[in-house]
């Protein structure tokens, strides 16, 4: 898919500026670089439409949980929130984590967060996936994703990038199956 056949796909059901545009078209670069086995860019852009209802809002501050966060992305509001001060390298780190959330939500799920729990998986993968895409020295969610590295170590890593595209439930009930392995 070109860059206009990517902007024509969103524009028609969503009215973006230029600077979300930009950001979510390299987000889906990087991302379909990495992970286009696995989820398709039509997809990517399916749900960026079903996912995401307004540009991205820059924020001055943005605290989640008391807890002071570089970005957000906000499942039932549908929004995407990034803290505005950011040196550009880190904002790109932090939109495409936040990115990455936003694909991997569908209807009961947001990554591995489903009705049943998950939330720390979640941020565990989302941020292992975002290394992977975008490598840097500075890590967030050092444990969780220590835990995700130790889960590749039982379960193959294309199968859990599945689940969290996908259906975080395949990863649960593969966990279930191999709980003895723990």
């Amino acid at each position: 898919m070109t860059r206009i056949e990517f902007e024509e796909k969103i524009l028609s059901k969503r009215n973006f500026n230029k600077k979300t545009l930009d950001l979510l078209w390299n987000a889906t670069q990087d991302t379909i670089k990495k992970f286009g086995k696995i989820i398709s860019e039509e997809e990517i852009v399916s749900r960026i439409i079903n996912n995401l209802r307004k540009n991205i809002i820059d924020k001055k501050e943005i605290i989640d949980r008391d807890v002071q966060s570089s970005g957000r992305y906000n499942l039932n509001e549908k929004t995407l929130w990034m803290l505005k001060k950011l040196p550009k390298e880190y904002y790109d780190k932090v939109f495409l984590h936040e990115f990455l959330h936003c694909i991997s939500s569908g209807e009961r799920y947001s990554g591995f967060a489903t009705e049943f729990g998950g939330a720390g998986l979640n941020e565990g993968i989302t941020e292992y996936l975002t290394q992977k895409i975008r490598p840097m020295d500075v890590k967030s969610y050092g444990i969780l994703v220590e835990i995700i590295e130790a889960l590749t170590t039982i379960i193959p890593e294309e199968k859990i990038i599945s689940a969290y595209f996908n259906d975080p439930l395949e990863l649960f009930d593969e966990l279930e199956e191999k709980r003895d392995q723990f």
